[in-house]
């Protein structure tokens, strides 16, 4: 181990970006199991597809809300890191 703490930013505040992503993709699923059901041109596919989604909205929202947080506090201590360098940078 040295002396330096190297934060690598950059990647948090990219990490931040895709769970944000990740969390709109999740919140459309619902869409997306509708229009696999009336696309997939069977009755009971089409029944459980869209049982299925209906089954999964509540851990679904509980899942994004965990990915938006997680984004949140990528993004903070990725600003938080960075604010601090410049602290010191102009301290020294």
């Amino acid at each position: 181990m040295g002396d330096r703490l190297v934060v690598p930013t950059g990647r948090l505040a990219r990490l931040a970006q895709d769970l944000q992503a990740v969390a709109r993709e999740l919140e459309g699923s619902d869409r997306t199991a509708a229009w696999l059901a009336g696309a997939s041109g069977h009755d009971g596919l089409a029944r459980e597809l869209e049982e299925s989604a209906r089954c999964w909205q509540r851990r679904r929202e509980d899942v994004v809300a965990g990915v938006v947080n997680l984004a949140q506090a990528c993004e903070g201590i990725a600003v938080a890191f960075r604010d601090a360098d410049v602290h010191l940078a102009q301290a020294v």
